[in-house]
């Protein structure tokens, strides 16, 4: 994943999280967090084939967890596929 700030530079202070779509949060093997490079990217291995929702509740290093949970939501929702290298830009 690579997650850029509004102005298109990398973001190097974020985090990312990734969970399965409908997953319990009180599950924590269900829930994933990895913090972003200088190139603002981050990986996840080994998730299982299935859609996967994934948040960004810190950019530039400033909490954005307001945004998650506002109407609008700022999640984005993707299908894994077993085998398969999925880029998403945040």
């Amino acid at each position: 994943m690579r997650v850029s700030l509004p102005d298109g530079t990398p973001d190097a202070k974020a985090s990312v999280g990734v969970s399965r779509a409908g997953a319990a949060y009180r599950n924590p093997v269900a829930h994933r967090l990895a913090s972003t490079d200088e190139g603002g990217r981050c990986e996840f291995d080994g998730l299982a084939a299935g859609e996967h929702r994934i948040v960004v509740p810190r950019r530039n290093g400033e909490s954005t967890l307001a945004d998650l949970f506002s109407p609008s939501g700022c999640a984005k929702v993707v299908t894994v596929v077993a085998g398969e290298v999925t880029e998403i830009d945040l």
